[in-house]
């Protein structure tokens, strides 16, 4: 992928949040779309047995990889300050919020946020006009 679509893009925005922080929204998600049966794609649907019960489950996984990935995003960042495509490190789910404000209030564009509204807190939500 990096090859791929890095190549092409004008900005590169990694988000870096902390484990924990990257845990707790996938615990949310999980029991959200348990608790409600919402469909992941065709007929799936999350279940709680294959998410904590499993070699495959996504909490697991992201536990397991995210020390190898943050290195592997790190070596790209340090290349990426020699030159190249530009990025835009957000360590916090607050400094996403304000960075796409910030974005939005420079370009007049309106970020897409359903991805991630769910999981960030009220204040960070509210429209200032």
């Amino acid at each position: 992928m990096r090859g791929l679509v890095w190549e092409q893009a004008d900005l590169i925005v990694w988000l870096d949040y902390s484990l924990f922080t990257i845990i707790l929204r996938l615990l949310k998600r999980t029991l959200r779309r348990c608790r409600t049966g919402e469909l992941l794609w065709n007929t799936q649907r999350e279940r709680l047995r294959g998410q904590f019960l499993t070699a495959d489950s996504l909490l697991f996984y992201a536990v397991r990889t995210y020390h190898k990935r943050r290195r592997r995003y790190g070596t790209y960042w340090e290349q990426s300050l020699l030159g190249g495509t530009p990025w835009v490190r957000l360590c916090t789910p607050a400094a996403t919020a304000v960075w796409l404000e910030c974005m939005e209030r420079a370009t007049g564009i309106e970020p897409v946020r359903s991805a991630w509204e769910a999981d960030m807190p009220p204040q960070h939500l509210a429209r200032q006009r």
